[in-house]
C-alpha cells in the first residue's frame, strides 16, 4: 500500500486519504505473482468487481457523473504514476549490471562470499583482507545465459556451478601465465 500511496501522493498530497480506498482497491485487484492470483481472489474464491464496468452506466444525477469521471482521472493518474515508478526501479536495478558472457574453456576467476563458501580458502585470514576472487578455473559448460559449471580442484567442497554475477574473465595472458606458476 504503501508504494501504491507514494504514487498517487506526489501530485495530490492533501487528498490522499479521499482516495485511498482506490489505493486499496488497486492493490486487491492486481495480480500477485507469488500467489499466482489477486488477494480477492484468494480470499473471497472469485474474481473481484471492476470499477470501470459499473462505471459505464450513466447516472441521472450529474454529481455522480462528475464523481465517475473524476476517479477515472484518479485512476489513470495512479496508473502512469506506478509505471513510472517500476521503470524508475527497473532502470536503478540494471544500472549495476553489465552482461557477461563465457566460452567453454575460457579462464575465469570467481568471486567467493566469505560468510557461505570456505572450502577454496587457504588458511584463515581476516575476511576483510581476503582477496575478492580466487582462481583461475577453466569453465567446464554453459549451464544456461547465468550459470556456468567450473572445473575446480578435487579438494573443494563447493557446488560446480555459478552465477555469472560471481565470475569475471581473465583478460591478458601475463596474469594467466603468473597465476599457474603459483
Amino acid at each position: 500500500m504503501e508504494g501504491y500511496l507514494r504514487c498517487f501522493v506526489s501530485d495530490k498530497q492533501t487528498q490522499w486519504v479521499k482516495w485511498f480506498f482506490l489505493a486499496e482497491w488497486w492493490h486487491n485487484t492486481s495480480f500477485h505473482t507469488a500467489s499466482r492470483m489477486t488477494p480477492f481472489m484468494a480470499l473471497y474464491g472469485y474474481h473481484p468487481p471492476s470499477i470501470t464496468s459499473s462505471l459505464k452506466e450513466n447516472s441521472k444525477v450529474q454529481t455522480v457523473e462528475d464523481h465517475i469521471e473524476h476517479q477515472q482521472q484518479v485512476l489513470k493518474l495512479l496508473k502512469d504514476n506506478l509505471i513510472l515508478a517500476q521503470n524508475r526501479m527497473k532502470q536503478h536495478a540494471n544500472q549495476h549490471r553489465s552482461e557477461r558472457s563465457f566460452n567453454v574453456s575460457h579462464w575465469v576467476f570467481l568471486r567467493l562470499q566469505p560468510y557461505k563458501q570456505m572450502s577454496l580458502k587457504q588458511g584463515k585470514k581476516d575476511n576483510k583482507l581476503s582477496p575478492k576472487y580466487y582462481g583461475l578455473y577453466k569453465v567446464l559448460q554453459k549451464i544456461d545465459i547465468m550459470a556456468y559449471k567450473l572445473e575446480l580442484l578435487a579438494s573443494s567442497r563447493v557446488h560446480l556451478v555459478f552465477n555469472v554475477s560471481c565470475l569475471k574473465k581473465v583478460i591478458g595472458k601475463k596474469i594467466l601465465v603468473q597465476t599457474i606458476l603459483l
